[in-house]
C-alpha cells in the first residue's frame, strides 16, 4: 500500500486578498491624503453664530467652490489650496455644513455648530398670555421644532425652567410666542435646542408682571366667553371653511378629526386675497385629532379661507380667538361649495359689526352678488369677481347702516362657500 502525505495549503479567495490589499494601502495612504482629493484637517471655531467667520484648514482645497449651511450659502471671505474662510449666512442653523467643488465632489463637516443667538426680546416685560417676539438668528425653521426646541423661562431659585407652549410663528430669525404661565418675577429667557445642551442660545431678561388666576375646580371656567357649533352626521373627504384670520389680535385654528380605524392622509390649502397658500400635508393616526394654527402657514393676513382634503372621510372645524382669547367663535365646515348661500343672522345696529366672508375654491374667477334682506325689504349689495382660490370679506355696514336685522343672500356663477362673522363692542 502506497503512503500518501497530506499537505495543508493556505487558501485565500481573490476578493479577500484584494480587500486586505486595499486595507493595507488605505492604512498607509488615507484617501483624503491621496493626490487630487480634498481633505479638511481643522475647523475653527467649533461654535459660531450668524455673521461669524469660520476657517477650514486642509489640503487640495482649490478650485474655489461653495459652503452651504442647511441650504443657506455662505459668503466666501478667502479660498486657497490650504485654507477656506466663510461668513456664516443669516439663515444658517444647527450643526454642520457641506463644501462643494465645481467637479461635483463634496465634503460634509460636523462642525461648526451654529448656535441660536437672541438679539432682542420685545416687549421685555408683560403678563402671562402676552405675545412676545424674539429676534436673532440660528433658531431653525418651523419643522426644526420636531426636535422639541423651546423658548425657556427660568428664575433664580427654580428647580426647573418653564417652557413656552403657545407659538404664533417660528422662523430662523424670529420667534413669536405667548408668555407661559409663570410666577411673578424676573426671568432669564433663552432658546433651547433639543439636539444639544451646548447649542442653547444666550439669555435675555423678561419681567413677568401679572399671572393668570388659578383655574376653577373640577374643570370649570369663569365663562367669560364661549363658542358653539352644530355637529355633522357623517365624515367627508373634502371640507371648506370660509372664515379665518391671522391679522393682529386674531388666532385661527383648523381642527381635523379622523374617526376611522386607519390613518388618514390630509392636505390643507389656505386661500387668501393673494391666492392659494399650501398648508400642512400629513398623516393623522386612526381615531385621533389634529390642530393646525393658521399663523404657522399664513401669518398676518386678515382674510384666510381653508380647504381640507383627505384620502379617508374626516371631520373639519374652525376655532377662532381674538383679543388674547377674550372671545371666540367657531363653526363646522361645509363639504361642498354652492352657487347660492343664505345667512339669516346679521346686524349693523349700535355696537354690532357684521361681515360676510366668501371663499372661491375654484381654479377660475367667480362672479359674486350679495343681497341684503331687512325689515324694510331688499337692498342690493356689492357685486365682485373673486380671483381663483381666493377669499373676500364684505362689511355689511358699508351698504346697510344702523339696521338691527340684516339677512344675506349670496349668489355666484361658480360654486363658492359663504360664512358670516359678527362682533360686538371692541370685538
Amino acid at each position: 500500500m502506497r503512503a500518501h502525505r497530506l499537505t495543508i495549503r493556505p487558501f485565500i479567495p481573490l476578493a479577500l486578498a484584494l480587500a486586505l490589499a486595499l486595507v493595507l494601502v488605505l492604512g498607509v495612504f488615507p484617501p483624503a491624503a491621496m493626490a487630487g482629493l480634498q481633505k479638511i484637517t481643522e475647523i475653527s471655531p467649533a461654535e459660531v453664530k450668524i455673521g461669524d467667520v469660520v476657517t477650514f484648514r486642509g489640503e487640495n482645497l482649490e478650485p474655489e467652490g461653495i459652503v452651504v449651511f442647511h441650504g443657506a450659502e455662505a459668503t466666501i471671505v478667502s479660498w486657497s489650496n490650504t485654507l477656506i474662510q466663510v461668513r456664516v449666512p443669516d439663515d444658517a442653523w444647527g450643526p454642520g455644513c457641506n463644501i462643494y467643488w465645481p467637479d461635483g465632489s463634496s465634503l460634509y463637516c460636523w462642525d461648526p455648530m451654529v448656535k441660536p443667538s437672541i438679539s432682542s426680546i420685545i416687549p421685555d416685560s408683560g403678563k402671562v398670555g402676552d405675545v412676545v417676539t424674539i429676534q436673532g438668528g440660528g433658531f431653525g425653521p418651523e419643522d426644526s421644532r420636531e426636535y422639541r426646541d423651546l423658548v425657556q423661562f427660568w428664575a433664580s431659585g427654580q428647580s426647573a425652567s418653564v417652557p413656552a407652549r403657545d407659538y404664533l410663528s417660528w422662523t430662523t430669525n424670529q420667534i413669536r410666542f405667548k408668555v407661559p404661565n409663570a410666577s411673578l418675577g424676573i426671568y432669564d429667557v433663552w432658546v433651547s435646542k433639543e439636539y444639544s445642551y451646548f447649542a442653547d442660545s444666550n439669555w435675555v431678561r423678561f419681567n413677568v408682571t401679572t399671572v393668570s388666576p388659578p383655574p376653577p375646580p373640577s374643570g370649570e371656567t369663569s365663562r367669560t366667553w364661549g363658542s358653539c357649533s352644530i355637529g355633522v352626521p357623517q365624515a367627508a373627504q373634502t371640507w371648506y371653511l370660509a372664515e379665518g384670520s391671522t391679522g393682529p389680535g386674531f388666532e385661527t385654528w383648523v381642527l381635523v378629526q379622523n374617526p376611522n380605524s386607519e390613518p388618514a392622509n390630509i392636505d390643507v390649502t389656505f386661500m387668501t386675497p393673494s391666492g392659494a397658500v399650501q398648508g400642512p400635508k400629513e398623516q393623522i393616526p386612526a381615531n385621533s385629532r389634529k390642530s393646525y394654527n393658521e399663523a404657522s402657514f399664513v401669518n398676518n393676513t386678515w382674510e384666510v379661507s381653508t380647504k381640507v382634503t383627505s384620502d379617508r372621510p374626516v371631520i373639519t372645524e374652525r376655532a377662532e380667538y381674538a383679543s388674547d382669547r377674550k372671545w371666540a367663535h367657531d363653526s363646522i365646515g361645509t363639504t361642498a361649495p354652492s352657487q347660492t348661500w343664505f345667512l339669516a343672522e346679521g346686524s349693523t345696529g349700535i355696537g354690532f359689526e357684521t361681515w360676510v366672508l366668501v371663499q372661491n375654491p375654484n381654479a377660475e374667477p367667480a362672479k359674486v352678488n350679495v343681497t341684503y334682506i331687512t325689515p324694510s325689504g331688499v337692498i342690493p349689495g356689492p357685486s365682485e369677481t373673486l380671483p381663483a382660490n381666493s377669499r373676500k370679506n364684505f362689511e355689511v355696514f358699508s351698504t346697510v347702516k344702523h339696521v338691527d336685522e340684516v339677512s344675506t343672500i349670496i349668489t355666484s356663477n361658480k360654486p363658492v362657500v359663504a360664512e358670516r362673522a359678527m362682533y360686538g363692542d371692541a370685538k
